[in-house]
Protein backbone atom coordinates (compact mmCIF):
# COMPACT_ATOMS: atom_id res chain seq x y z
CA UNK A 1 0.00 0.00 0.00
CA UNK A 2 1.17 3.09 -1.03
CA UNK A 3 -0.12 7.17 -0.01
CA UNK A 4 0.49 9.86 -1.06
CA UNK A 5 -0.77 13.55 -2.81
CA UNK A 6 -0.31 15.02 -6.17
CA UNK A 7 -1.75 17.93 -7.46
CA UNK A 8 -2.88 15.82 -10.21
CA UNK A 9 -6.88 15.52 -9.66
CA UNK A 10 -8.67 12.67 -9.05
CA UNK A 11 -10.53 12.22 -12.03
CA UNK A 12 -6.40 12.14 -14.10
CA UNK A 13 -4.94 9.77 -11.69
CA UNK A 14 -7.74 7.34 -11.65
CA UNK A 15 -7.29 7.37 -15.37
CA UNK A 16 -3.78 7.06 -15.18
CA UNK A 17 -3.62 3.90 -12.99
CA UNK A 18 -6.94 2.53 -14.83
CA UNK A 19 -4.90 2.64 -17.97
CA UNK A 20 -1.91 0.59 -16.17
CA UNK A 21 -4.11 -1.64 -14.94
CA UNK A 22 -5.65 -2.75 -18.17
CA UNK A 23 -2.34 -2.39 -20.10
CA UNK A 24 -1.11 -4.80 -17.64
CA UNK A 25 -3.79 -6.94 -18.40
CA UNK A 26 -6.12 -6.45 -15.16
CA UNK A 27 -9.59 -6.47 -15.86
CA UNK A 28 -12.11 -3.28 -14.26
CA UNK A 29 -13.95 -4.90 -10.94
CA UNK A 30 -15.64 -1.51 -10.16
CA UNK A 31 -15.15 2.04 -10.31
CA UNK A 32 -16.58 4.70 -8.01
CA UNK A 33 -17.70 8.31 -8.30
CA UNK A 34 -18.65 10.09 -4.66
CA UNK A 35 -18.75 13.86 -4.74
CA UNK A 36 -14.94 14.51 -6.16
CA UNK A 37 -13.69 11.44 -4.69
CA UNK A 38 -12.84 8.60 -7.35
CA UNK A 39 -12.22 4.82 -6.57
CA UNK A 40 -10.98 2.02 -8.61
CA UNK A 41 -10.22 -1.67 -8.69
CA UNK A 42 -9.46 -4.58 -11.01
CA UNK A 43 -8.08 -8.01 -10.48
CA UNK A 44 -6.48 -11.04 -13.22
CA UNK A 45 -8.53 -11.85 -15.63
CA UNK A 46 -7.33 -15.05 -16.02
CA UNK A 47 -8.24 -15.62 -12.56
CA UNK A 48 -5.06 -15.01 -10.71
CA UNK A 49 -4.66 -13.24 -7.39
CA UNK A 50 -3.16 -9.49 -8.69
CA UNK A 51 -5.13 -6.81 -7.98
CA UNK A 52 -5.19 -2.94 -7.93
CA UNK A 53 -7.15 -0.48 -5.98
CA UNK A 54 -7.34 3.07 -5.97
CA UNK A 55 -8.92 5.48 -4.01
CA UNK A 56 -8.05 9.22 -5.12
CA UNK A 57 -9.97 12.74 -3.64
CA UNK A 58 -9.32 15.97 -3.52
CA UNK A 59 -7.38 17.06 0.33
CA UNK A 60 -8.87 20.61 0.54
CA UNK A 61 -5.71 22.17 0.19
CA UNK A 62 -5.55 22.19 -3.88
CA UNK A 63 -3.90 18.76 -4.10
CA UNK A 64 -5.35 15.07 -4.19
CA UNK A 65 -4.43 12.77 -1.90
CA UNK A 66 -4.11 9.02 -3.19
CA UNK A 67 -4.36 5.45 -1.56
CA UNK A 68 -3.15 2.60 -3.77
CA UNK A 69 -3.51 -0.46 -3.25
CA UNK A 70 -1.54 -3.03 -5.15
CA UNK A 71 -1.06 -6.96 -5.18
CA UNK A 72 1.07 -9.14 -8.08
CA UNK A 73 -0.83 -12.17 -7.11
CA UNK A 74 1.34 -15.55 -6.15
Amino acid sequence: MAAFTTPDGADKVVAFYRARAEASGLSSVSAMDQGEARAYAAADADGGSASLQVVAQPDGEGKTTVQLMWSAGL
